[in-house]
């Protein structure tokens, strides 16, 4: 019924966590063409944060495996950036926003993992030194950076948030 009335299901891992409820298969969702958004669920919950909630649909769905032995079901730290980003577009039928093509408009924040009281420890040897590394090995310093800023990171590590091209908030 979702797919024939192109409905999409948001997410609330914490919420659903807290008052147990529940726990989403989000990957079958995915597979059987629902469109699948995280939210912030605060009236069963304890925190508006996404970062929070992707961190929560990550340990959720490795719950999941944990029961099915599938690892199929297991969610990545892209598959829940993807779902707080372009994946809530999706839910809302919003094709301005989620992503940074050409023509959407500009929503971001600007991640610095080496602010002032990061939680998050980085070392050079993890740099991806684009330029001076092969594109593929850069690419997976890169992908271990953003693993590290899901797991670890917190809003000490926003320096700038971005709303339609505007920056609404800076620390630096």
């Amino acid at each position: 019924m979702l797919v024939e009335s192109g409905s999409g299901v948001s997410h609330c891992p914490t919420s659903n966590s807290s008052i147990t409820s529940g726990e989403a298969r989000v990957r079958w969702l995915l597979d059987n063409g629902i469109s699948v958004s995280l939210g912030t669920d605060c009236s069963g919950g304890f925190s508006p944060n996404i970062l929070h909630v992707a961190k929560h649909a990550l340990l959720v769905s490795r719950h999941l495996v944990m029961k099915s032995k599938d690892d199929h079901e297991k969610l990545s730290t892209s598959d829940v950036l993807y779902l707080a980003t372009m994946g809530g577009a999706d839910v809302l039928k919003m094709d301005s926003v989620g992503s940074f093509a050409v023509g959407k408009k500009f929503d971001s924040q600007l991640i610095d993992m080496a602010c002032k009281d990061s939680p998050i420890d980085s070392f050079e040897f993890q740099s991806p030194r684009w330029g001076q590394l092969k594109r593929e090995e850069s690419l997976k310093k890169f992908h271990d950076l953003i693993d590290k800023w899901v797991f670890n990171g917190d809003d000490r590590n926003v320096s700038k948030v971005f709303v339609n091209g505007r920056c609404v908030s800076s620390r630096v």
